[in-house]
């Protein structure tokens, strides 16, 4: 072998290392990345996420027009009435019943209903948001209205379409549900 083509393989050989190197480097640094995003999206629920003591006092909202529609929300397995959902074309209020308490500092209302499933569609929107795919305004928000820590009303602006609202529907009957199965508090 001449003295040329081993200059090349020893070449060739570094270029290989040094690739191979700089690829641990990059996953290494999409693997923190990606930790870092998971660690914001923890921040950013907890955040926007205020407890009912945190808020104050109730201020009752007026609506104008009756609602489109309403759903009783029912337990599964005895039918007994939980809260009743009212929706409008861009909001929705649920409001449980008298002997319905919920606590709204309480799993699985903060951890599931409203990080997981409220705060999700809230990502995702404000990911749509700033991709130009949708308007600013319209962007999922939510009230959380509470006596003392026991949920009084939820209200939900820009659901945006049928699709989230049955997942709401059916993720609040759920939450509604287990909770009163645990005492509610």
């Amino acid at each position: 072998m001449s003295q040329e083509s081993e200059r090349n393989i020893k070449e060739l050989a570094e270029l290989k290392r040094i690739a191979e190197r700089r690829i641990e480097e990059l996953e290494a640094e999409l693997r923190l990345l990606k930790l870092c995003l998971e660690v914001i999206d923890r921040q950013l629920a907890q955040l926007s996420f205020k407890p009912a003591t945190e808020i104050g006092a109730v201020k009752e909202e007026v609506f104008e027009e009756p609602p489109e529609r309403e759903y009783v929300l029912t337990h599964r397995t005895d039918n007994r009435p939980l809260a009743r959902m009212y929706v409008w074309r861009d909001k929705l209020r649920i409001v449980p019943e008298q002997d319905v308490r919920i606590n709204v500092n309480r799993p699985p209302f903060s951890t599931f209903f409203l990080r997981r499933v409220l705060e999700d569609f809230r990502r995702k929107d404000l990911e749509a948001s700033e991709r130009g795919e949708l308007e600013p305004g319209k962007v999922l928000r939510y009230e959380v209205k509470a006596d003392d820590v026991f949920l009084k009303e939820l209200i939900i602006y820009n659901y945006n379409n049928e699709i989230r609202l049955r997942e709401i529907r059916n993720s609040a009957r759920w939450t509604f549900e287990k909770m009163m199965e645990r005492g509610g508090t």
